[in-house]
């Protein structure tokens, strides 16, 4: 299911990076007999461990009593609470002779809701579970991506994020600006190619205004066109 969403002043707030292609998040529980297994907006995939035994197409996953349960899949796009929150629910439908004992005759159910942090880099315990009655479970997990975007932007060449883990640099990628081979992109058909700097300005293409700012030049093939397709000093990376 879709995993962002726009609040009403069109900002996007992303829990895509959250997403584990294959493995799976152990949800903070002070029970020590079950474990709960969750995926972000999809499946747990190839999980190891005591997950292995997940059924396919589970997103959230209890172990209890050694046998593993499907206990939620995804059930609608994320949605937004409020100005700090998103919701993520999943649900798995049971006939009533598949229903697990213990859900006492309930469905299980997950809800999910993501906290934007109050403070800025404020530490992110994972998962945590805040509730469970007849096989429904709720879940809060505080993170910086439940935040709108601009918490993970940078206007400049480097993005940093302690909490995440997350040291990015593109200073290395950057050219001089008469670079012998300059980054060349193409579009399908060859009608148009992009010159190309990171995080600097660049001659190639030849395209040429008063800013200095130059780092993408659109040519025309046919007849050598040159456009100004993006300059530096309107960057953004994310």
């Amino acid at each position: 299911v879709p995993c962002y969403v726009f609040d009403e002043d069109l900002k996007k707030h992303d829990l895509n990076p959250l997403i584990k292609i294959s493995g799976h998040y152990l949800v903070d529980d002070s029970d020590d007999d079950d474990s709960l297994f969750i995926n972000i907006c999809r499946d747990l995939g190839n999980s190891g461990g005591e997950a292995s035994n997940c059924p396919a197409g589970s997103a959230a996953c209890l172990i209890h009593e050694g046998h593993a349960y499907d206990v939620g899949r995804p059930k609608e796009q994320l949605k937004r609470h409020d100005q700090d929150r998103l919701v993520l629910s999943y649900e798995r439908l049971y006939t009533d002779d598949e229903k697990p004992d213990f859900c006492l005759g309930h469905n299980p159910a997950v809800t999910i809701t993501f906290v934007c942090p109050s403070k800025r880099g404020e530490q992110s315990a994972g998962p945590r579970l805040t509730a469970k009655t007849n096989c429904r479970y709720e879940i809060e997990w505080v993170t910086e991506y439940a935040c709108h975007r601009d918490y993970l932007e940078s206007k400049s060449c480097i993005l940093t994020n302690e909490q995440h883990d997350i040291s990015i640099d593109l200073r290395p990628l950057t050219q001089l600006p008469d670079y012998v081979t300059p980054y060349l992109a193409k579009d399908d058909k060859d009608e148009y190619y992009y010159y190309l700097n990171v995080c600097g300005k660049t001659s190639a293409g030849n395209c040429k205004d008063s800013t200095g700012y130059i780092s993408s030049c659109q040519v025309k093939f046919l007849n050598n066109q040159q456009k100004v397709a993006g300059r530096f000093e309107n960057q953004t990376l994310r």
